[in-house]
């Protein structure tokens, strides 16, 4: 995965370390949008890291979880934190 200035500049201030980034782009699952793809540490990714990678390995990522890095053409475009709880289940989820 190729990363933009952009995406190296936004996981700078967030604190991202490119190791996370790795990881995120190995085990998470893929979201496609609007020619874009999104991938995220989710409760899930963490499940498999823990089976493929261990225990430790997975407490040490827990602090990353709801990072997100969006994806262009196989290029990383930005990587951020979520920053509010998703909301299942409300009618605003299903545009």
């Amino acid at each position: 995965m190729l990363l933009s200035q952009h995406a190296a500049d936004r996981m700078r201030q967030r604190s991202i370390p490119l190791e996370v980034v790795e990881v995120i782009g190995a085990y998470a699952e893929p979201l496609h949008s609007s020619g874009a793809v999104k991938l995220c540490i989710d409760r899930q990714t963490l499940e498999l890291i823990r089976d493929d990678l261990g225990c430790q390995v997975a407490r040490t990522l827990e602090r990353f979880r709801g990072v997100y890095l969006v994806e262009i053409a196989g290029t990383l475009v930005t990587a951020a934190r979520r920053t509010r709880r998703l909301r299942r289940g409300s009618t605003r989820d299903r545009r």
